[in-house]
């Protein structure tokens, strides 16, 4: 079990975490860094993230990819938790 701030989540391992850890580590780490930065933002911080990258020519998928963390919050623990990991 792994505790960020009041949240608790257990990050069990699953197929998909397999293929988020492939898909981040081929991140750079200064993105990487970025992403984590983001992710444990105030919620507010992240919605204008997700719009500034919706609003720019080229980020629209990077956007997406945003809305779908927002959608799941346990999926976006497990990518935080997965970024820290990779990073240490």
């Amino acid at each position: 079990m792994t505790r960020y701030g009041r949240a608790f989540v257990i990050l069990a391992p699953y197929p998909a975490a397999v293929d988020y850890a492939r898909r981040l580590r081929r991140i750079p780490p200064g993105a990487r860094a970025d992403l984590l930065r983001v992710l444990e933002s105030d919620s507010r911080v992240r919605a204008d993230v997700i719009r500034q990258f919706h609003e720019r020519p080229g980020g629209r998928e990077m956007a997406e990819v945003l809305i779908d963390l927002e959608e799941d919050e346990l999926i976006r623990w497990q990518v935080i938790d997965l970024l820290h990991q990779l990073d240490c």
